[in-house]
């Protein structure tokens, strides 16, 4: 049997590398992440005892319950995968009791399975050693546990910061307002002014809601790829096509569809959506391949109409897009920052070719922030809504960007800096947990980190 498991996956990434898709040649992996358990509910019962409609196991690895022998027996049976052939990777994950690795002894058994799985060419595995006490105690007293690193599903992570809802409504003012558990395996958000979409980037499920309640819950014939929400509802979906690269379809308010279009491989694949400020306009940046070289369509939709108009075809990858007017739209690229007329045609441009982009924020106004990267250097620099160079200068290393208005906020690993539009650092704070998001505005700051939403009070002077 094991020389089987053998044949069977080479002949599965035989087959697969025979494809080739828009962004090159197809490869393998069996990296599930999270997915197995929205993927198991889609799977029946099945002779060995699984009910129907569980998860699935989270890997490689054996099925809960069935992992009898040890680990040297888990290892010894993966190792009959053909790793080399999943080129996108392969994961183990393997959950330890600490007493199983404790003291001299337990070290020794520790390194024993480690060079046991080199030497069997297992690739790739996620161990776990912490006990449920110690979990459940983090899950009660968070500020205790701080330094708590577990593997989850293909990263490490503080296991006080994951947190248990899929998605958290807050208001401005930090106030949590709703909660949703969803259990998709890549959940994202698209946001207007009174209501949101959560979709699931591995499934063809999306959810409607306001700051409160769900709205409405629909089922896509097909995967979902992006969604994007105007101020008056509207709702904007690209889903996989069957016979075609990709399908776009614009829905109304009451989940009406209003717009339909199989996009063709030279229409390309929408990357980025924005609603004009009226709602009645779509933009919609789509990627395909010409020559060679990765290429973005850019398309003006009115909904009115519901007929495609190409208003630029530039090279390259669009990383931002949005309206900074009702006439006016502002797309960055992997290289530049390009502000288009509605009616097609560039109103402005600034090229930053050489250096990588790091983030990129757009406030109110219209007001740009980029933080450029070149080697251990880290550049920002600042463009009003006309793209005219405010500030360029080198700042510390910093993982995001925010701008707003007259000040910007650079985020690091250890807090938050706040600088003038001309560079002059105004403050500094230091955070206990790292930050993952800052929105600003001229009234207040409200911060996340980990699992958690605050008001960011400057320092005193």
């Amino acid at each position: 049997m094991p020389g089987c498991v053998g044949e069977i996956f080479t002949h599965v990434v035989d087959q697969f590398e025979k494809y080739d898709t828009l962004f090159g040649k197809m490869t393998c992996g069996m990296l599930p992440v999270s997915g197995n358990t929205p993927i198991g509910q889609w799977v029946g019962a099945l002779p060995s005892g699984r009910n129907a409609r569980t998860p699935l196991t989270d890997g490689i690895g054996a099925t809960g319950g069935t992992d009898v022998n040890g680990p040297t027996a888990l290892l010894k049976s993966v190792s009959h995968i053909p790793h080399a052939r999943f080129t996108q990777g392969t994961q183990l994950n393997m959950k330890f009791e600490p007493e199983m690795l404790k003291g001299e002894d337990g070290i020794a058994h520790g390194m024993n399975m480690l060079k046991t799985m080199c030497m069997l060419d297992v690739y790739h595995a996620q161990i776990n050693c912490v006990d449920r006490e110690t979990l459940i105690d983090a899950q009660v007293n968070p500020d205790k546990h701080r330094d708590l690193l577990i593997r989850v599903a293909g990263y490490t992570a503080f296991f006080v910061e994951l947190g248990k809802e899929g998605c958290v409504v807050y208001s401005r003012s930090g106030k949590k307002l709703n909660s949703i558990q969803s259990g998709y395996a890549r959940p994202a958000l698209a946001a207007g002014r009174n209501r949101f979409v959560l979709y699931n980037r591995s499934g063809n499920e999306l959810r409607v809601e306001s700051r409160t309640q769900n709205l409405y819950t629909k089922q896509m014939e097909n995967s979902i790829f992006l969604c994007a929400v105007a101020d008056n509802g509207n709702l904007a979906v690209v889903t996989e096509d069957i016979s075609a690269m990709a399908k776009l379809l614009v829905y109304n308010a009451n989940m009406e569809e209003v717009l339909r279009w199989s996009m063709s491989s030279n229409d390309g694949t929408p990357l980025r959506m924005a609603f004009s400020p009226d709602s009645r306009k779509l933009a919609a940046a789509a990627v395909t391949a010409s020559g060679g070289q990765m290429m973005t369509n850019l398309y003006l939709i009115n909904l009115a109409s519901g007929d495609p108009v190409s208003i630029a075809n530039q090279s390259g990858v669009p990383q931002w897009l949005g309206w900074t007017s009702a006439s006016t739209l502002l797309a960055v690229y992997d290289t530049r920052v390009v502000l288009y007329n509605a009616g097609g045609g560039e109103r402005a441009a600034y090229e930053f070719a050489g250096n990588t982009l790091k983030d990129v924020s757009v406030d109110a106004a219209g007001n740009i922030a980029l933080l450029l990267g070149s080697g251990q250097l880290h550049q920002t620099v600042l463009l009003d809504k006309n793209l005219n160079v405010q500030f360029s200068g080198s700042v510390a290393s910093a993982n995001a960007i925010v701008r707003a208005g007259s000040l910007f906020y650079l985020l690091s690993d250890s807090g938050v800096e706040c600088c003038t539009v001309s560079g002059e650092r105004q403050w500094s704070q230091t955070l206990a947990a790292k930050p993952q998001a800052l929105l600003a505005d001229a009234k207040e700051l409200l911060l996340f980190s980990g699992n958690t939403a605050q008001v960011l009070e400057p320092p005193q002077e």
